[in-house]
């Protein structure tokens, strides 16, 4: 058992160095060999269950031990289009894909019906589409190319497809065992400004107007100078905690929503 599981995003499949950790105070991964590599079978929410690999030979376990990320379990599905030019440059990426830091998540092959991400070529520039990762935003990202392009070069090409698989990786995370998601209702309106007079002082507040503008998982937005607010509901029997990201499909990054948050309303109520 490890102490750490999809809450610091370990899923099934990941692959692990087991160390012996020294007496002194150093990295042993740099200074001696693992006892064995062991493979992700069960992620829970604080800690996984890990088997060793099928090659993994017999040895003493002591502790205190430590283990060491060598491997992802869930790789990017990649389609590269048959171009005499493009295809050198991707081999070598491939060949160079083990240089890339083994907790990141790597990239397959695949036929192009099977794959996430599409890489071809315009005019000697290396561009990019990116199938929809859930059924909700298809409608708006299915088969639309990402707007922007590389050099044909593998040192513009890595950086790209890492992104890619690093997204991927990150959208895609779901919770198995609490199944979280049916017990969250995010309610997305329109605010204002009000103020209400009590016994002592005059206070403003905000107040949401109209209904709720999240229909099947989609919000639209109509660009005004009016105000929205967020409220998210947790009505499971776990303490939750809100973190906001943004997901940009335009350039594969990641960020924290720290923009036009006014505040943020985590409602917790037992049933």
């Amino acid at each position: 058992m490890m102490d750490a599981g999809t809450a610091r995003g370990i899923e099934v499949g990941d692959e692990f160095a087991l160390f012996q950790k020294p007496s002194q105070n150093r990295n042993p991964s740099q200074t001696s060999s693992p006892l064995a590599i062991f493979i992700v079978s069960e992620a829970h929410p604080y800690y996984s269950i890990m088997k060793p690999h099928s090659s993994a030979s017999r040895f003493q376990f002591c502790e205190p031990s430590f283990a060491k990320q060598t491997g992802h379990g869930r790789n990017l599905p990649v389609y590269a289009a048959e171009h005499s030019e493009l295809e050198p440059v991707f081999e070598a990426l491939i060949q160079q894909k083990q240089n890339v830091r083994p907790d990141r998540p790597g990239f397959l092959r695949v036929a192009k019906e099977e794959a996430i991400l599409t890489v071809d070529l315009d005019y000697q520039r290396v561009v990019f589409g990116m199938s929809a990762l859930d059924g909700r935003v298809a409608e708006f990202f299915n088969s639309q190319r990402i707007p922007f392009s590389v050099e044909l070069d593998i040192d513009k090409l890595r950086p790209v497809v890492d992104a890619a698989a690093h997204f991927h990786c990150q959208f895609c995370r779901t919770d198995k065992y609490h199944n979280l998601q049916r017990w969250i209702r995010i309610e997305f309106t329109e605010v204002r400004q009000v103020e209400r007079k009590d016994d002592e002082d005059t206070k403003t507040v905000i107040e949401a107007v109209g209904d709720n503008l999240v229909h099947d998982g989609i919000i639209n937005l109509v660009s005004g100078p009016q105000g929205y607010g967020i409220k998210i509901l947790n009505d499971s029997r776990i303490p939750l905690y809100a973190a906001l990201f943004y997901f940009d499909t335009s350039n594969l990054s990641i960020s924290m929503c720290l923009f036009c948050i006014y505040r943020l309303v985590l409602t917790h109520s037992i049933i």
